[in-house]
């Protein structure tokens, strides 16, 4: 586990393959340069992938605009029907 001067962390060999083709912090965009890795040691370190959850809070505000757009014509249909006097 290792982090750059800008405070993000990564693990040592991704972060020494990335900034060895580019020059800048994956995460803020910050200049950094193999130099500005620096070691942490910890005993204990979880690591969490978020992206499943990501989608998912996504996709329920998708579906929610969808549903709130459906009652809303739902409720001005029924509103036409009343008018017409077929309810």
């Amino acid at each position: 586990l290792v982090c750059l001067s800008c405070g993000h962390l990564f693990g040592g060999l991704c972060i020494q393959r990335w900034l060895s083709e580019k020059s800048f912090c994956p995460t803020c965009n910050k200049p950094a340069k193999r130099k500005d890795i620096r070691p942490l040691y910890t005993a204990n370190v979880v690591a969490i992938d978020t992206a499943e959850r990501d989608r998912a809070v996504k996709n329920l505000a998708a579906e929610t605009a969808l549903r709130k757009k459906a009652e809303e014509r739902s409720k001005r249909l029924e509103a036409d029907l009343v008018k017409l006097g077929v309810q």
